[in-house]
């Protein structure tokens, strides 16, 4: 599988619009996750289109048992950063506008551009689901290809039984620099014993 980057999705952005520098998209990129990171620090989800919303949950301590001894423990409280709920639409209005907001203050971009901006961006992270490629953005997290496989579901109103066919969907892993920043940040508070 190919792995799409930073420098990959940079470059994206500069054929879309040649009037950009390659240094400027790069520190568009930049920005573009930092400020998807500021919103997970703010409490508020990320939507993107066909992928999901990235949000963080606070997990509380659980019963559990060691995989490898089969001993009965304790699974500790923790913060999971995931991605749910494949949205068909672009997302949420708010975010959406406070994404272009952020783009026009910080690299000083009109609204059209910071629209085509966002839409190159999301393009990018929906090429997951041709299954040859996988979004890598070190310090932020993964974007990879999962196939389900076909399988029989049944409608919980009818009762009817019906066939799911196969699909990709995407699959969010979060670096484990970016669940520390989120944490050391102070906004969720984790149960502690």
């Amino acid at each position: 599988m190919k792995k799409i980057t930073r420098d990959v999705i940079a470059n994206d952005l500069r054929a879309t619009m040649p009037t950009v520098s390659k240094n400027k998209a790069s520190n568009i990129v930049n920005g573009i996750f930092k400020f998807i990171e500021k919103e997970l620090r703010e409490g508020r989800r990320f939507p993107i289109q066909n992928v999901g919303r990235i949000n963080v949950r606070v997990k509380k301590e659980r019963p559990g048992r060691n995989f490898h001894t089969g001993e009965i423990s304790t699974v500790s409280a923790r913060l999971s950063i995931t991605c749910t709920e494949a949205t068909p639409a672009i997302g949420d209005l708010s975010s959406r506008l406070d994404f272009y907001q952020f783009l026009k203050i910080e690299f000083n971009l009109s609204k059209r551009l910071s629209k085509s901006i966002f839409s190159s961006f999301i393009a990018i992270i929906n090429s997951v689901f041709t299954g040859d490629f996988i979004v890598e953005i070190r310090g932020f997290g993964t974007f990879e290809p999962r196939v389900k496989k076909m399988k029989k579901v049944r409608n919980p109103r009818t009762g009817t039984e019906s066939i799911k066919a196969p699909c990709i969907t995407c699959h969010f892993r979060a670096s484990t620099e970016l669940r520390h920043r989120i944490e050391d940040h102070g906004y969720y508070d984790i149960p502690t014993g």
